[in-house]
């Protein structure tokens, strides 16, 4: 569960149907990762769960932090982390450009922002 929400994993373009075992496995690979490439993995700040998910982060000034050993932990708050569907899992800077929300476009559809308690 990243971003407190569900995230399916992909498997020859299937969601695999794990629930949450699949997402808290593949954070830990993030952390894992994240420490052979400390700059990789970049998310930025968002108001609020319910602005992730309709994808209302990418507009104005926003603030930039890293998953790693270089997390500025004085910067708290939620912070969207773009990933791809496979190795290597980081966008880089790419990760901080608008895009659509593809495989968790489901998120979207199928639940209220009103069930989200954060």
């Amino acid at each position: 569960m990243l971003l407190g929400e569900f995230q399916p994993a992909m498997v020859f373009d299937h969601l695999l149907p794990c629930l949450q075992f699949c997402s808290h496995v593949r954070s830990a690979i993030y952390w894992f990762i994240s420490h052979y490439e400390p700059t990789k993995f970049l998310g930025f700040k968002c108001p609020s769960v319910q602005a992730v998910r309709h994808g209302h982060c990418y507009h104005g000034e926003n603030e930039v932090n890293v998953l790693g050993p270089n997390t500025n932990f004085s910067r708290p708050g939620i912070y969207y982390l773009a990933t791809t569907a496979s190795m290597p899992y980081y966008m880089g800077s790419d990760g901080l450009k608008e895009r659509k929300r593809g495989v968790n476009n489901y998120l979207y559809r199928i639940t209220d922002d009103e069930d989200i308690v954060v």
